[in-house]
């Protein structure tokens, strides 16, 4: 009769492998992004920017901003130029 145990030990031990796999690979594969643009951005359309592209990039970069990796996005503005948006390009900004 099989032991009904056994299913489990092998999930236990897949996982343990897993993990040990995870931190051996920890921060080898690091992405380090600096995004710098000259718009007189205030701090909510900042970062609202850094939301967009970190999610457009997590969608190319795979895996990206993970717990095993070291990913990091800083968005900056140096503020020289002063743009007004128009309200369908603020809409297109936040959506």
């Amino acid at each position: 009769m099989p032991n009904n145990t056994d299913w489990l030990s092998k999930i236990s031990l897949e996982e343990k492998e897993e993990k040990e796999e995870k931190e051996e690979n920890r921060g080898k594969n690091s992405t380090t992004i600096f995004l710098l643009t000259n718009l007189n951005l205030d701090i909510h359309e900042l970062k609202q920017m850094n939301n967009q592209i970190n999610v457009s990039i997590g969608e190319t970069i795979r895996p990206f901003n993970t717990d095993i990796d070291n990913d990091l996005l800083y968005t900056c503005s140096t503020m020289k130029i002063t743009f007004k948006f128009e309200l369908s390009q603020k809409i297109k900004f936040y959506i």
